[in-house]
């Protein structure tokens, strides 16, 4: 069970920024270029928490 649903089961109130691959077909290639090409680096996941708070 994820994190998401452990909450809702709690009854907790939460807000859930989920970061993660679109449901498409994806792109081939390196690894580094695909985590900056779907915001998965390090640095885009930082700058979306950021944003998030």
């Amino acid at each position: 069970m994820g994190w998401s649903a452990c909450l809702a089961f709690a009854q907790q109130a939460a807000r859930i920024v989920p970061i993660g691959l679109p449901d498409e077909f994806l792109a081939a290639g390196a690894l580094p270029t695909l985590h900056d090409r779907y915001g998965l680096s390090v640095a885009a996941i930082k700058e979306r928490v950021r944003r998030e708070l």
